[in-house]
């Protein structure tokens, strides 16, 4: 999920780079100056070993091409970013389309697909409105819709319409989140998850401490607040099929016959149904219940139990690590030429 989340922070800065391109180019349409804005607005956001060739620049178009950078751990280069427009006088507005071919980032922490974009875009006076798709080599892709006003970006808003992402060999997707430019705004998500392995889920959310056959799906309605806490509401992950769970008895809080008992029925559990509910209390802090039901052949001669454990602790800890990516909305807005899901 981790992967998933950076990929996520990839498209939506790719998203807002696009929109200052447009704005830059039509505030600006005299070449030297144009190319010399544009890597002074990358290095203003901490990039550095900036490259970019404008090959063409006019009122309403421009060419972009070779374009590299580098920021911390991470580097991108894209082939071409490519705007035509046409001025509607009357209309007192530019209107157009634009294309960026070919991104490339390249991380330490993950491997990226090539992904590329396209859309329409109106310019006016005082702001930009940006419409799009960004699809990836893995067949992720992002719907998006910008409204970005010049003189003030903090009220400026970038609304994901629509996103898919490839992972754990299923699929995780949302729709209609909107994204403030203001990082005090708080960002809501209802993040659909669809056949993923619930062993990758499992290992991911336990740091490897629970094992799963079989597959899961639910949603994990989310809020990230200004403070950058996750806030989850009613989140609820249930298996697909039958399967077999393994925990680790140091997961499972206690020191009793009957914890005992629950231990050793979760070392090799043969579950009819699993259910993972995920929430936050009054005081902030998360809950995650683990709701069972099948047998262990090796235990009280495999009769069938039902049970929930709740999960505490460094377990949760471990669950807001790997939903880290959904805390820092600004820097899903400027981590670099961040492109789709």
């Amino acid at each position: 999920m981790t992967q998933l989340i950076q990929r996520h922070k990839v498209g939506c800065a790719l998203v807002t780079l696009a929109v200052l391109l447009m704005a830059i180019a039509a505030a600006l349409p005299w070449k030297s100056l144009l190319q010399n804005k544009l890597k002074g607005l990358l290095e203003a956001q901490g990039f550095s070993n900036v490259q970019l060739t404008l090959t063409d620049a006019g009122a309403a178009h421009f060419l972009l091409k070779d374009i590299a950078f580098k920021k911390a751990n991470l580097s991108a280069a894209i082939g071409a970013v490519a705007v035509n427009g046409a001025p509607k006088v009357k209309e007192r507005k530019i209107e157009g389309q634009w294309k960026i071919n070919n991104i490339q980032i390249t991380s330490d922490a993950l491997p990226l697909p090539v992904f590329n974009g396209n859309g329409d875009f109106a310019v006016y006076f005082d702001r930009a409105i940006i419409k799009g798709f960004f699809l990836a080599d893995d067949a992720s892709q992002l719907t998006f819709n910008v409204n970005y006003i010049y003189s003030s970006p903090d009220k400026s808003l970038l609304t994901v319409e629509a996103f898919s992402i490839p992972w754990g060999g299923g699929k995780v997707s949302a729709k209609n989140i909107r994204i403030s430019f203001e990082e005090k705004a708080p960002i809501a998500a209802d993040l659909k998850v669809e056949g993923v392995f619930a062993d990758d889920l499992l290992r991911q959310i336990t740091g490897n401490r629970a094992t799963a056959t079989g597959r899961i799906s639910g949603s994990l309605p989310v809020t990230i607040a200004p403070d950058k806490s996750i806030v989850f509401r009613n989140g609820l992950l249930q298996s697909d099929a039958p399967g077999i769970l393994t925990v680790s008895p140091d997961i499972i809080p206690g020191d009793n016959a009957q914890v005992a008992l629950v231990r050793e029925i979760l070392k090799n559990f043969h579950y009819d149904s699993l259910s993972l509910q995920l929430d936050s209390g009054a005081d902030g802090k998360s809950e995650l219940n683990l709701a069972i039901e099948g047998k262990n052949p090796q235990v009280q001669q495999g009769r069938a139990v039902k049970m929930n454990v709740n999960l505490k602790g460094d377990v949760l800890d471990l669950v807001q690590q790997n939903l880290s990516w959904l805390t820092d909305p600004k820097k899903i807005m400027e981590r670099g030429i961040n492109a789709k899901p």
